[in-house]
């Protein structure tokens, strides 16, 4: 999923709360040793048969160079050696960079998903 602006920030914390769900797995781009860019991955279906980009980021510096379709290369790679055989990626439809970007990669709309806030719960271990 991306945000609704071409650059979001996650903190450290977030990411690590993601990467302790078992079925999700972060993949992280380094250019020169420094760390450029990150996909994570989800797995759905009664067999994680489908793969779903849950997030594709891209430090500023960075972008418009190639990285993000290297990472969405990567995720395909990386689903396909774990037998995956649909790949699926969420993007908020206002972000038409994500969006266009999606499509660039041969994504194709399937459904539309409307979120309300009650969907989502954070949890905070302050």
């Amino acid at each position: 999923m991306t945000s609704s602006t071409p650059f979001s920030p996650i903190d450290l914390d977030s990411l690590k709360q993601i990467y302790s769900y078992p079925e999700t797995e972060i993949l992280i781009a380094k250019v020169y040793g420094n760390d450029a860019g990150f996909v994570i991955l989800d797995y759905e279906g009664p067999n994680n048969e489908i793969g779903v980009i849950a997030g594709l980021g891209v430090i500023p510096r960075f972008q418009r160079k190639g990285l993000g379709t290297v990472l969405g290369v990567a995720a395909w790679n990386h689903f396909k050696s774990h037998g995956v055989e649909e790949l699926r990626c969420e993007v908020y439809v206002d972000n038409r960079v994500s969006y266009d970007f999606i499509y660039s990669l041969g994504f194709e709309p399937y459904e539309e998903k409307t979120y309300k806030p009650n969907d989502f719960h954070i949890i905070s271990e302050n």
